[in-house]
């Protein structure tokens, strides 16, 4: 199921910079991973990162942590989206996010996810608690 026209006004991979992290919420929402989201979420989670494919992946960065692997990161970057663009071209494969930042594209996606599966009200509410 796509999410892309009813949460952000359509997929534009050519021009979107948020692209890369659209298509990563369009995949969860579309493969039902909400759980996944509130991982990803949830600040000091041992899951720091998801993916899937076609290589993609969301990772968030817990405040004050300064390991290595984030030493190229923005100072105010809570979170990274990237695709692989020899999987998935787009014109910006990667994009880093303050948390009030991508938390808005998660608004998104989660308000048009509980819209089409108001079954899920409960695992929505995890996430949204979260934002």
């Amino acid at each position: 199921m796509d999410y892309f026209r009813d949460a952000f006004g359509g997929f534009f991979p050519d021009s979107d910079e948020h692209a890369a992290a659209k298509f990563a919420l369009d995949v969860l929402a579309a493969d039902d991973r909400m759980d996944d989201l509130v991982d990803l979420l949830t600040e000091g989670d041992p899951v720091g990162a998801v993916g899937g494919e076609p290589n993609w992946e969301l990772e968030r960065r817990d405040d004050g942590d300064t390991a290595i692997g984030y030493a190229n990161w923005p100072r105010d970057a809570k979170y990274r989206a990237w695709v692989d663009p020899d999987a998935y071209p787009l014109e910006w494969p990667e994009r880093f996010y303050s948390r009030v930042e991508f938390h808005q594209l998660v608004r998104a996606i989660i308000d048009v996810y509980l819209a089409r599966n108001p079954h899920q009200a409960r695992t929505v509410a995890k996430v949204a608690a979260l934002l």
